[in-house]
């Protein structure tokens, strides 16, 4: 709390120019005062806000698999690198002779602006030919330095030997803009893509769209694992796009919901992901799940 005091009027009320809220990161606070007749003193104080670090969620593999896992910041650090040791265990063996993970360091250095402050571990695991049942790979988040834990520090990569349910993504394009959540009527065709990973090597996919919204037209363009659609055709609201896609065994669903306007939206440069919202910092997405893309 910052005081203020004027040789002629006494005690005054000091007012930062922000709220007392403060993201993950160095943010400069400036507080003023004024006096009766109208003068107005400042003075800057520093606030620093350590991030909280977390590992990706819990995901499943097969053997012969190529993988990798996220282990993250929730914003911007005080001070780069932030330093994460982590840990293998498991009832995988860790001998290197069913995957290549080793208990390391993983280490964040300062991003350019916009993208989100990471780092992403590589790994394999065998295929050895040997029948063991379902085996698991968990590492676990040590004390990190210039970063404090999270509440998601063990993450477990579980080895099956039969099939594995692939995983998909969404994301919209529009010709005249590329990314985007928000579809304008004047820019052409929009396209839903799904990007599918599937742990099995050389299992092949159908993709079903059926239960996307019934007021989208789907243009047949010859390639299943995109939506092409007119957004003219549609009146302006809010449209969900679905696929389920299948490796003939395992299925899963997912879901992107889109926004479509009459006219192009106007925007600031702070939302360069047209999503509807102005960012203070593109890129981070909603790091600190309060629902609004930080």
């Amino acid at each position: 709390q910052a005081t203020a005091v004027d040789a002629l009027d006494g005690v005054l009320t000091a007012i930062p120019d922000i709220n007392n809220q403060f993201r993950p990161g160095r943010t400069m606070v400036f507080w003023s005062a004024k006096d009766v007749a109208g003068n107005t003193g400042f003075a800057v104080q520093v606030v620093n806000v350590i991030p909280m670090v977390e590992i990706a969620k819990n995901q499943r593999s097969a053997e012969g698999y190529v993988g990798d896992f996220k282990i993250s910041l929730n914003g911007g650090a005080v001070q780069y690198p932030v330093s994460i040791p982590y840990f293998v265990s498991g009832t995988a063996s860790t001998d290197g002779s069913d995957h290549v993970l080793a208990s390391a360091t993983a280490v964040i250095e300062e991003p350019i602006s916009g993208e989100v402050p990471e780092v992403i571990i590589p790994f394999f695991i065998f295929n050895d030919g040997v029948v063991e049942g379902t085996e698991t790979i968990v590492v676990s988040l040590g004390t990190p330095v210039n970063a404090v834990l999270g509440l998601n520090k063990v993450h477990t990569i579980e080895i099956v030997e039969d099939n594995v349910a692939p995983m998909v993504d969404l994301n919209a394009v529009q010709a005249i803009v590329g990314d985007t959540l928000l579809v304008d009527q004047v820019s052409g065709n929009a396209i839903v893509r799904a990007s599918v990973i599937d742990p099995n090597i050389g299992d092949t996919h159908s993709y079903d769209w059926s239960r996307t919204d019934n007021a989208v037209t789907e243009i047949d363009n010859g390639e299943v694992e995109n939506f092409v659609f007119d957004p003219t055709l549609l009146t302006p609201g809010t449209y969900t796009f679905r696929v389920s896609v299948s490796d003939g065994t395992e299925s899963v669903v997912n879901a992107l919901t889109l926004k479509v306007l009459s006219s192009q939206p106007v925007l600031s440069t702070g939302d360069a992901d047209r999503d509807g919202t102005n960012n203070i910092t593109e890129g981070f997405g909603d790091t600190d799940n309060d629902g609004i893309d930080d």
